[in-house]
C-alpha cells in the first residue's frame, strides 16, 4: 500500500504539472506588450498588427506567460504598400531590437515561405517607433508581413496582411 502511494506521488510530479499546466486557463500578458500599430507612408493606412507567439510578463505581475500560434495567422489586417515602401510601427513599450520578414502562403500545403527579410530601425530614442522598409523588388505574391519584436525582459511576434501595389 505504501509502495503504490509513493509511485502515485512521484507519478503525479512534474509530468503532471505540465499536463495541468497545457489545459489551465492561459494568465494575460501585460496589455502594453500586445500592441503594434502599423502605418504606410503612401497610402496613410494605420491597423493593429495580429499577435502570434509570445513570451511577454503577465499582466498579474508574476512571472510571465507565453503563448505560441499556428502560423500563417488567420484573418489578418490589410495593408495596401507599394515596392519600396516605409512602413512605420509604434509601441507602447520600448523595443530593443525587430527583424521582419515578407512572406507569401504555399498554396500546396498553406505554410509560409519567406520571400525577403531585413531589420528594422528605430526612429526615436524612446525605442517606441521603428521602421520597416520594403524591398524595391517585392512580389505582389508577398501578402504578409511578419515581425518578431524583441524587448528588454520579452519577445512578440505579430503579422499584418499585405496588398502589394
Amino acid at each position: 500500500m505504501a509502495l503504490t502511494l509513493l509511485l502515485t506521488v512521484l507519478a503525479a510530479g512534474p509530468a503532471a504539472g505540465a499536463l495541468a499546466d497545457e489545459t489551465a486557463p492561459e494568465r494575460p500578458p501585460v496589455k502594453e506588450y500586445t500592441v503594434m500599430i502599423a502605418k504606410t507612408e503612401k497610402s496613410k493606412q494605420s491597423v493593429a498588427a495580429k499577435q502570434g507567439n509570445y513570451c511577454l510578463p503577465a499582466a498579474d505581475g508574476n512571472g510571465g506567460t507565453c503563448h505560441t500560434a499556428k502560423f500563417p495567422l488567420p484573418d489578418l489586417p490589410v495593408i495596401t504598400v507599394s515596392k519600396g515602401e516605409k512602413v512605420t510601427l509604434l509601441f507602447k513599450v520600448p523595443v530593443g531590437y525587430i527583424t521582419w520578414r515578407t512572406a507569401r502562403v504555399n498554396s500546396n500545403n498553406g505554410t509560409e515561405v519567406a520571400v525577403a527579410t531585413g531589420e528594422g530601425e528605430q526612429v526615436t530614442k524612446t525605442k517606441k517607433r521603428w521602421r520597416v522598409t520594403l524591398p524595391k523588388t517585392l512580389r505582389k505574391s508577398a501578402t504578409i508581413l511578419g515581425l518578431f519584436v524583441q524587448y528588454a525582459n520579452a519577445y512578440n511576434s505579430f503579422e499584418v496582411g499585405l496588398k502589394v501595389r
